[in-house]
């Protein structure tokens, strides 16, 4: 079975998201996302054969010391392959890395990352829009609709998740709950 570690988003910013997945296939652009049962995220690692326990054991005690984070999306960007995606990115801060590498950290264990886009060092974090786009003819369309998005826009991650997929499948997430002091 395949897993993704992802992290959640405020109520505004999923709302943001899940306006364009909604959009974008009630125009018939591109219908995964929306249809999925997913949650608007950003993807910290893809782990195959994962211990399901010992996994969320790890992400609790993770989000016990760790406060929700600020982020800022900035632009729509575009994978050509694989699979043709396109994406609103935040602005990748040092706090965005060190916090994608602790979390890469606590899953050392599992040893069965199956993507290499999501090491230290080759992460482009990313909140896809569409995914698997079958036109081709379509992305321009695609773009326009996700460029209503307000770039800038200051978010906050809120929870980290851990999820099965294909079918999507959310097997828990943890809210970021230290309270910040000082």
């Amino acid at each position: 079975m395949t897993y993704a570690i992802h992290v959640f988003f405020d109520h505004k910013t999923d709302v943001l998201i899940r306006n364009i997945w909604a959009t974008l296939a009630k125009e018939n652009l591109e219908t995964y996302m929306h249809e999925s049962r997913n949650k608007p995220h950003l993807t910290l690692a893809i782990i195959e054969d994962l211990n399901v326990k010992i996994a969320q054991k790890a992400l609790i005690k993770f989000c016990e010391s760790r406060s929700a984070l600020p982020i800022t999306f900035a632009q729509i960007g575009f994978f050509p392959r694989p699979g043709k995606v396109v994406f609103w990115a935040p602005v990748v801060t040092n706090e965005l890395l060190l916090f994608h590498n602790e979390v890469i950290e606590i899953f050392r264990f599992c040893d069965s990352q199956k993507s290499t886009y999501y090491q230290p060092g080759k992460w482009t974090p990313h909140c896809s829009l569409a995914l698997e786009i079958e036109d081709q003819k379509s992305i321009p369309q695609i773009i326009e609709i996700c460029s209503t998005l307000p770039t800038p826009h200051e978010a906050m991650i809120t929870e980290i998740g851990l999820i099965s997929f294909r079918p999507v499948k959310h097997i828990c997430a943890c809210p970021l709950s230290a309270k910040v002091t000082g």
